[in-house]
């Protein structure tokens, strides 16, 4: 029996938005194996759910996939606008994406990705970004599937204070 999936960008007050929330603290506890240094504080997920609330829709969108009630994939992005030095054009970046184990390689995250790509699009964006972590190789392909170029590496050195 083929699952029922639904990809949609979930509105803020959609009462799944703590199921966000708890993919959103998964996925940076999956980022810890990838060795990043720096993560996310006790109660995190819910200060950057807190943050974005406002601006969803218009400078952020959530999409999700939904099997039934439950969220069991999320892609989070934004629209930036570069300084004029830069033609103040607008720039959209892919921050977070995940999809619980049990359904990865359904194309689900395609779908989510592309559904984010296309309210960039209407949003007049020109410019998309996306990071990964540097010993996740099979991202690195997906991206270049989706046509993106790898550009820049990013360094950081974590200090004691």
């Amino acid at each position: 029996m083929k699952a029922n999936y639904e990809v949609f960008a979930i509105e803020a007050n959609d009462p799944r938005m703590s199921q966000v929330e708890q993919l959103y603290k998964d996925l940076y506890d999956l980022e810890k194996e990838f060795g990043v240094s720096i993560t996310l504080v006790e109660d995190g997920e819910k200060i950057w759910r807190k943050s974005i609330e406002k601006v969803l829709g218009k400078f952020a969108q959530i999409i999700v996939v939904s099997l039934g009630e439950e969220i069991v994939g999320l892609c989070y992005g934004n629209i930036k606008m570069l300084p004029a030095y830069f033609g103040s054009i607008k720039s959209g970046y892919l921050d977070a994406i995940i999809i619980k184990a049990e359904h990865r390689k359904k194309g689900l995250g395609d779908q989510m990705i592309q559904q984010l790509i296309d309210w960039w699009v209407a949003n007049d964006v020109v410019v998309f970004e996306v990071e990964r972590q540097i010993t996740n190789e099979n991202s690195a392909k997906n991206w270049e599937r989706f046509g993106f170029k790898k550009e820049l590496i990013r360094y950081r050195k974590r200090v004691v204070i």
